[in-house]
Parts: structure tokens; C-alpha cells; sequence
């Protein structure tokens, strides 16, 4: 338990620790899977980002993007399609496999579709290359008619949004569009609708775009995880058994959800100024220290200065493989 946290691995590997079918990372900090998770996405960036380089034109990025959004979202769907089966040949070498009837929140579905980086990684490659396409984009003058389907896409990409969280609440009118989205929602569904407002709010001037620079929403963004990390507690003050409606129910239930909100903000506040703000300016400077020694100056590794491309993917796939192996000792070892 103390080493998966130490580590940050706590989520890498499908681990049951308690008869109450309890998973290793819900332990201590539960919410600290997700700071597993995205280590796991730094170290596979070490691989990936000579890979990301190998697309130098714009046309070469938003060819790569859509062909791999469309092969992420269909490998999803196929799982959803063979879920039955996935689960039927993970029981027969997975130990101490749990089924989601048995405990949905501990199952290894759940587990390795949303949880476990292995899934989630296509939503961070789909953000790379994203940010790609916006860094190569970046210094070109924006014309009228793209900036008018920008908007375009900006607003259906909202609406995109706003639909699944419609069809996800209710199963009508079209049940088996809910079944779907229950499974999608935990990995990739959002992704592609939630990366075009990325791309478009980072590169346009839109009404939306201007929404989300004010300095309050700002602000919010970056309390985020500090948001995220405290919610569980603070809200737990507020919950109530459920009762009958009426005029003084409906007031105090108004009352609690204003006052939740409050503390979570007013705590988020302490934790990011206090803790998150001071470390990452930590770990920053540690990084950047480490890497100027390991790879030298920044301007030495211009992109003038790079190895050629059979290098750059030359060292990708090494750098993946290593990565791979040391996650398979890992598991070996366990």
C-alpha cells in the first residue's frame, strides 16, 4: 500500500487488499488514482513527444488527429461491443478478479476502463495533438471564413456536450444510447467534443473565448485539482437522507448545496495557495535543473539542433519499450 502511493503506481496494476473487495488505490487518498494515472502519462510523454515531432506540417497533424479520434472512439465502442468477453477472459488471469455485479465501484472493468492509464492515455495523445496543431497554427493570420467555422465548430462541439450529458441523466428517449454512454463516459466520449473547444477557445476570439478569460474562471481553472481534492469532505458535511419534497425541504436543501459550494471554494482556496502553488514552483525548478543537466540547454536542443528523424524515432520506440518493461517487472514482481 505505502509503496504504490510512494510511487505513484498505486493505479498502474489491478490490486485487491481486503475480503470487501476493496482496490489498493482507494486506500488512503482515493483521489490520488488520478495523480497516478497522469504520472503515468509524464513518463509515456518521454516516448511520444519524438513520435509527436515526426508531424511538421499542419496538414500531416490534422490528419493524425482525426484518424486517431476516430480509431479511439471505435476501439471503444468495440469494447463496449465484447464487454462480456473481456471480462470472461480477464477472470480466467486476473487474481482476485471482481465482476461489477459483484462490486461495480472495485471491478476490473471499471478498473481498466477508467482508472487505469492504459485506457485514459488515448485522451492525453488526443490533447497532444491537439496542442500540436495549435502550436503549428499559432502564428498564422486567421482568415474570415475560418474563423467562421471555427465558430461553427466550437458551438457544435458544446452542443455535442450538452447532448451526451442529456442522453447520460436520462434513458429516454433512446435507452440503448444511455447503455453506450455509461461505458464511453469514463474514457473517451468527451474527449474529442472537449478538445475542438480546446483548440478553438486557445486560437480564436469568440464570445465563449472571452467567457472563460475572465479572471474569476481563470482562477478556477487552476484551483481545479485543489476543488477536486477537497470535495469529498466538505460536501459530506452537507448530505441529508432523502425526504419528502416541500417549500422548508427544497429551502434547506438550497441553503446546504450554497453553503457546500462555499466551503469547497473557501478550502480549495487555502490548499492551492498554500500547498499547490509552493510545489509545483518546487518541482519545477528541481526539473529544470535535471534536465539542463541531462540533455543540456534549451538551445541546444532547438529543432535545428535535432538528431535526425530515424532517431528521433529510434529513440521513441526505445524509450516506449523501456517504459513497457519496467512496468511488466513491476507486475511480475507483484
Amino acid at each position: 500500500l505505502v509503496g504504490g502511493f510512494l510511487t505513484m503506481t498505486q493505479s498502474w496494476f489491478y490490486v485487491i487488499i481486503f475480503d470487501d473487495n476493496r482496490l489498493l488505490m482507494n486506500n488512503a487518498f482515493g483521489l490520488g488514482w488520478s495523480i497516478s494515472t497522469e504520472f503515468f502519462f509524464y513518463l509515456a510523454y518521454l516516448g511520444l513527444i519524438f513520435l509527436f515531432l515526426q508531424l511538421r506540417t499542419r496538414r500531416a497533424t490534422a490528419i493524425a488527429w482525426v484518424v486517431f479520434a476516430a480509431a479511439a472512439f471505435w476501439f471503444f465502442l468495440e469494447c463496449k461491443i465484447h464487454l462480456a468477453g473481456i471480462g470472461a477472459l480477464a477472470q480466467q488471469y486476473v487474481p482476485n478478479y471482481v465482476s461489477p455485479e459483484q462490486n461495480q465501484a472495485s471491478s476490473f472493468i471499471r478498473w481498466l476502463f477508467y482508472y487505469s492509464p492504459y485506457s485514459r492515455i488515448c485522451e492525453f495523445i488526443l490533447g497532444c495533438l491537439t496542442a500540436q496543431l495549435y502550436l503549428q497554427t499559432s502564428d498564422r493570420p486567421i482568415a474570415d471564413l475560418e474563423q467562421k467555422w471555427a465558430k461553427r465548430a466550437l458551438w457544435s462541439a458544446i452542443a455535442v456536450l450538452a447532448a451526451i450529458g442529456f442522453f447520460f441523466i436520462s434513458k429516454r428517449p433512446l435507452p440503448i444510447v444511455h447503455d453506450y454512454l455509461k461505458f464511453l463516459h469514463q474514457n473517451f466520449v468527451c474527449a474529442i467534443p472537449i478538445a475542438i473547444v480546446i483548440f478553438c477557445v486557445a486560437r480564436y476570439e469568440t464570445r465563449f473565448s472571452d467567457f472563460l478569460c475572465n479572471a474569476r474562471m481563470v482562477l478556477l481553472g487552476e484551483m481545479s485539482y485543489s476543488i477536486y481534492a477537497v470535495h469529498t469532505w466538505t460536501l459530506r458535511i452537507f448530505l441529508r437522507d432523502p425526504s419528502n419534497l416541500s417549500l422548508s425541504e427544497g429551502a434547506d436543501a438550497a441553503a446546504r448545496i450554497v453553503l457546500g459550494i462555499a466551503l469547497t471554494l473557501v478550502l480549495s482556496t487555502a490548499t492551492y495557495r498554500l500547498i499547490e502553488i509552493p510545489g509545483r514552483a518546487k518541482l519545477r525548478r528541481f526539473f529544470a535543473v535535471a534536465m539542463a543537466r541531462t540533455m543540456g540547454s534549451a538551445a541546444a536542443n532547438t529543432r535545428g539542433n535535432r538528431a535526425s528523424p530515424a532517431r528521433d524515432c529510434a529513440v521513441a520506440v526505445s524509450s516506449l519499450l523501456m517504459f513497457a518493461g519496467v512496468i511488466l517487472a513491476c507486475q511480475l514482481r507483484r
